[in-house]
This record gives C-alpha cells, sequence and structure tokens, in this order.
C-alpha cells in the first residue's frame, strides 16, 4: 500500500524510467504475431494476451519477444489439452 505522495511519485517515476510492461499495448507480441505463429482467433487470442500480460506484470516472464512466444506455445498447448479432454 503506498503511504505517501512521495511514494507514489517514486513508484511513477520507476515505471516510466524502466518502461515496465502495464497494458496489452506495452507487451512486445501483439494478436498479430500469435495469429501468425498459433492457429488460434478471437477470444483465445485475448485470453493468452491477458494471461501474458499477467505473468509480466508479475515478473514471472520478461517481456521479451521469444520468451513470449514461447509461452504462448505452452499456453495454447494447454487450451487444446484441456478442449481435448472435453470432448
Amino acid at each position: 500500500r503506498i503511504n505517501s505522495y512521495n511514494e507514489y511519485i517514486y513508484i511513477i517515476d520507476y515505471i516510466k524510467e524502466n518502461n515496465e510492461c502495464l497494458n496489452l499495448k506495452q507487451l512486445a507480441i501483439n494478436g498479430d504475431d500469435i495469429k501468425k505463429k498459433f492457429d488460434i482467433k478471437g477470444k483465445e487470442i485475448g485470453f493468452v494476451l491477458n494471461k501474458l500480460l499477467d505473468l509480466v506484470i508479475s515478473e514471472e516472464i520478461d517481456n521479451e519477444k521469444a520468451k513470449l512466444i514461447d509461452k504462448v506455445k505452452n499456453i495454447v498447448d494447454k487450451i487444446n489439452y484441456f478442449l481435448w479432454q472435453c470432448q
């Protein structure tokens, strides 16, 4: 919890200086990158992008295109496995 104005300013400055990723537009990949490499579309792409954003914000993965593409493969494999199990 932020307790003072100075803490708030410090956090904002840190985010700006370090180009921290806080929204989908700041991710190193986008929906078009995913469409080109994987057979998913629509809501699935949105789900994957939001999952990637969560992972980047929580610092579980770096916001680097190659790393994110690898993670997309992992996520898509899990989605396909789940869908296969539901048949």
